[in-house]
């Protein structure tokens, strides 16, 4: 094992604004957090949902109806961006204004006793990167 094996780039990071959001289930924050590793790294989420119902480990179905919530919910919507191999459609999924404010929500400092130097911060700081 190297010595990237903490690279945060290897881990979906599920921002707090997300997690603590009650409208969505354990699933609906687990996929919301894949798709923004890819945002944090500037990329865009091209993955079908086969490749997240094999990342989250779910069905195929139940990765459509997270989406296809996180869609309807105004968090993200769907693009197309050409053609595959195939000729078919080539989507990706892209956050909304409302789903980069609930990713980026800051409600870890009203709860936390450590001031300028919370995870919040130092968190940010690591994203920012």
């Amino acid at each position: 094992m190297g010595n990237d094996i903490l690279n945060v780039k290897r881990f979906v990071i599920i921002p707090i604004g997300i997690s603590a959001c009650k409208e969505l289930s354990g699933t609906d924050k687990i996929i919301f957090g894949t798709i923004y590793s890819f945002f944090r790294d500037r990329k865009l989420f091209y993955a079908n949902n086969q490749y997240v119902s094999e990342v989250v480990g779910i069905t195929k179905s139940s990765a459509s109806k997270s989406i296809s919530k996180l869609k309807r919910l105004g968090y993200l919507e769907k693009k197309i961006n050409g053609h595959d191999d195939n000729g078919y459609p080539k989507r990706f999924l892209k956050f909304t204004e409302k789903g980069i404010e609930l990713a980026f929500k800051d409600i870890a400092r009203k709860h936390t006793h450590r001031g300028e130097n919370s995870f919040a911060d130092e968190y940010k700081d690591m994203v920012d990167e």
